[in-house]
């Protein structure tokens, strides 16, 4: 026999929720790391496929992003959406 539970009709508003609440933000967070994934992987064929100095040039973009540390990018990335969430 079927659990009684799973029959029942979902609440509006609850059908995906998470118990926690955090199912938005694993969809995004899937999202993201597949964005991700995929702009890496568009990267790194493009630098093996021409080598030399597209190679060069895509390593040096890659080197100056990631000398960023990471809490002064989302120090940025905060003061920046909440200025545009504020304005509009």
């Amino acid at each position: 026999m079927a659990h009684p539970a799973r029959h029942r009709p979902a609440r509006p508003g609850h059908a995906d929720a998470h118990h926690l609440g955090l199912a938005r933000l694993a969809r995004r967070g899937r999202a993201a790391v597949l964005l991700a994934g995929a702009v890496g992987a568009t990267v790194g064929l493009v630098a093996g496929y021409y080598g030399g100095r597209v190679d060069a040039a895509l390593m040096r973009i890659t080197d100056a992003t990631l000398s960023f540390p990471v809490i002064l990018l989302a120090l940025i990335l905060a003061v920046t959406v909440g200025r545009a969430s504020a304005t509009s």
